[in-house]
């Protein structure tokens, strides 16, 4: 059966691209314009479509194909064109607001695809960084260029907030620290009650003390207390034995008293007065004063 040759012509879109074929093309050095070779019906052909430098990128075939390299199998005659584009590099300006300055890690222009970090630095404590001018919040933030592109840092004063305390009747209260206090600052309150008063609670119904605030806003606070409540409590003793107690003298409202019966020779510890039957007696004081004495029986009522 007879062959059939094909001629095979190739060519480029610049003059500053070069095209290849392998095989008997490949290294023959095309001249810029077109070259053609002979293949046979079936062969297959690889195609390769390089840039000259990085100034230029292959972007398809003259038939919309875009492998790159690209085999094909010679059934006719075939005719193509590799097409480039320049490479664009775009141009990236920054400049900042009152209170920092950006910049960018590289200096521009920038090829397309390239990654350019950018940081907006605020220029003393007193400031601190907002946004760039696209609403974006990132810092440090990384682009990618695609086109040219113009961004702003914008930057505020840090605010700075004042505590005002006070004390109602009955105490003090102090800050560890003077204002005005910088936003997000840390202060540590403290009431002191004075004698015979106790701390109720802060004004905004908080009852810590100390108490840590963080400064987000100017805050007003006052410190309430309250004048402690004293019971009187007498431990009495009867015939039989005694009782005592870990504490004497008068109660505030709400101590807890641990009373111990102790029962002669000759007797036995019954109850005390309220009624309990445990020894030792822990007692709860109230508002009301009160006695307290244990009950004990000879032993000779058992008889």
């Amino acid at each position: 059966m007879k062959r059939i040759l094909f001629y095979l012509t190739v060519a480029i879109a610049t003059l500053l691209c070069a095209l290849s074929c392998t095989q008997e093309i490949e290294g023959d050095g095309l001249d810029g314009r077109e070259k053609a070779r002979p293949a046979w019906d079936g062969e297959q052909v690889t195609l390769t479509a390089t840039p000259d430098n990085d100034d230029y990128v292959f972007v398809k075939w003259s038939d919309g194909n875009t492998e790159n390299p690209r085999t094909i199998t010679m059934t006719t005659d075939t005719t193509l064109k590799a097409e480039f584009a320049k490479v664009a590099y775009w141009q990236l300006t920054l400049s900042a607001g009152e209170g920092g300055t950006a910049k960018a890690d590289k200096d521009g222009p920038y090829r397309t695809g390239s990654q350019v970090t950018i940081t907006a630095t605020p220029s003393n404590d007193d400031y601190y960084f907002v946004k760039w001018s696209d609403g974006n919040t990132e810092n440090p933030r990384t682009l990618t260029m695609t086109a040219d592109t113009t961004l702003k840092a914008e930057f505020a004063k840090v605010p700075y907030w004042q505590l005002t305390l006070s004390a109602g009747e009955g105490g003090t209260v102090k800050a560890d620290k003077d204002g005005p206090f910088r936003d997000g600052s840390e202060v540590i309150i403290t009431a002191t009650a004075d004698n015979d008063h106790k701390f109720v609670k802060w004004s905004d119904g908080n009852t810590e003390n100390p108490r840590k605030i963080v400064m987000k806003s100017d805050t007003n606070l006052s410190a309430e207390f309250a004048e402690i409540a004293y019971s009187d409590i007498w431990i009495g003793t009867t015939v039989g034995g005694k009782a005592e107690t870990d504490k004497s003298g008068k109660y505030e409202e709400g101590t807890t008293l641990t009373i111990q019966a102790t029962a002669d020779k000759g007797y036995v510890f019954l109850h005390w007065s309220n009624g309990s039957k445990d020894n030792p007696l822990v007692y709860t004081v109230t508002d009301k004063d009160e006695m307290i004495y244990p009950i004990f029986r000879s032993n000779d009522c058992a008889k």
